[in-house]
């Protein structure tokens, strides 16, 4: 690989390592990465396509000074260098070509240049600022989005969006129970935790079986029992299924509804005791697509001061008298923005702590 002398190229501990030595976002003063490691050297075939069938292990080692990171063009009595991680963030100036070739190709780097891995003892990344930035800006602009469609949604849509996303079942009754205001209050502190969680698709059978199935445990139809984890029907008492410890019925008759005729025939029956056609309107089905962006990414624009706004947000920067506070650095607006584009490791680690905040 080209390393270019005028960069300085940042790498980063990952959250937890496969190896399981690293707490999300909490790294060790100091972390050594091996100065040795074997990966697999394959072939390029002459239409450009990779020969992974005669790939051969081949052994580099970081060596101060040398040209070649393979142990096998370097001199016989050349030692393997030390590599220290400290707090997190390790920044090596593209002048240093050996430990630079050395950290993007070892398997330790998640991200690095080898294109099939020999093993999968991952412990850092290579940091690029500009796909950080992106991948904080996308999340922001998914949670805007998210919470805009909670804030506009019908009462009905919003009461089976709040059920569909209730993963253990036991919800139900709060959610009939509240109020507009309660059901919006109680998604938006879901799309503030994790927005991942709506990534669902609502207008699958799936998600059509689940609600309907909460809805007739609601409406007196079935009882559900958590701490049994049984489903029966209400008036009979007949016990429709009992899950395995740590499952839910109501996720699993919905889902094996679909290649299940006995349960496919109690969901619709259900429906139609209900009057259960549609659960979400047109107009929902239709927010629930794809959203479009709303913020535009420009490397060069609103990055930055984005991640400022989310650390402020999770209160991991302040701002007292127009002065903006993280650490020990401190200064305006665009100071806080100039100092963050010019010091990844900083930058890196401002985002990190806004993730856990």
């Amino acid at each position: 690989m080209k390393v270019d002398i005028t960069k300085t190229y940042t790498f980063a501990l990952l959250e937890s390592g496969t190896n399981g030595v690293m707490p999300k976002n909490s790294y060790p003063s100091s972390f050594t990465i091996p100065g040795e490691d074997t990966i697999l050297d394959v072939p390029v075939l002459a239409n450009g396509e990779l020969d992974t069938t005669n790939a051969v292990p081949r052994k580099i080692r970081y060596v101060k000074g040398s040209k070649s990171i393979f142990i096998d063009e370097q001199p016989e009595d050349a030692k393997a260098g030390s590599i220290t991680i400290a707090n997190g963030v390790i920044a090596v100036p593209g002048r240093n070509q050996a430990l630079v070739q050395y950290l993007m190709t070892a398997n330790y780097c998640k991200n690095s240049n080898t294109s099939v891995k020999y093993h999968e003892n991952s412990w850092y990344r290579h940091v690029q600022p500009e796909d950080d930035a992106k991948h904080v800006i996308d999340k922001q602009r998914k949670k805007i989005n998210l919470k805009a469609k909670i804030m506009n949604m019908p009462f009905t849509d919003l009461k089976h969006f709040a059920l569909a996303l209730d993963s253990t079942g036991t919800m139900v009754r709060k959610i009939y129970d509240w109020d507009v205001h309660q059901i919006q209050q109680h998604l938006l502190r879901l799309a503030d935790r994790n927005a991942n969680l709506f990534d669902i698709d609502f207008k699958s059978d799936n998600v059509f079986n689940k609600v309907v199935l909460l809805r007739g445990v609601q409406e007196g139809f079935l009882e559900y029992t958590p701490i049994n984890r049984t489903l029966k029907w209400a008036n009979t008492g007949a016990l429709i299924k009992q899950a395995p410890m740590g499952e839910n019925p109501i996720d699993e008759i919905a889902l094996t509804a679909l290649d299940n005729a006995d349960y496919a025939s109690i969901i619709k029956d259900l429906a139609r005791k209900m009057n259960v056609q549609n659960l979400f309107s047109p107009i929902f089905l239709s927010e629930a697509e794809e959203a479009k962006p709303q913020m535009e990414y420009d490397p060069n624009v609103g990055v930055y001061r984005l991640a400022i706004n989310e650390a402020l947000e999770a209160g991991v920067m302040e701002l007292k008298a127009g002065l903006y506070y993280y650490g020990n650095v401190k200064g305006k607006l665009e100071t806080m923005e100039n100092k963050l584009k010019s010091d990844s490791a900083l930058f890196i680690k401002l985002l990190a702590e806004t993730e856990e905040g």
